[in-house]
């Protein structure tokens, strides 16, 4: 599974803070969960900036415990 995570940064300096804003994001939330709750134990998540028509993207791979 893959998650997604968008941001539109105010300066182009900003995109690679506004990229790590939305990993750090991903898992303050838990979105990983429901994919947990179906039986998976890893999800590649991607924290994405944009500044006019420029973007920055990073990804983490974040394994994911078995919920109960």
């Amino acid at each position: 599974p893959v998650i997604l995570e968008l941001k539109i940064a105010d300066k182009y300096k900003e995109l690679d803070t506004n990229c790590d804003k939305a990993l750090k994001q991903i898992e303050e939330k838990d979105y990983a969960r429901e994919w947990a709750e179906d039986g998976y134990t890893e999800v590649i998540c991607y924290g994405v900036a944009f500044f006019r028509k420029r973007v920055r993207i990073k990804v983490i791979r974040m394994q994911i415990e078995d919920v109960e």
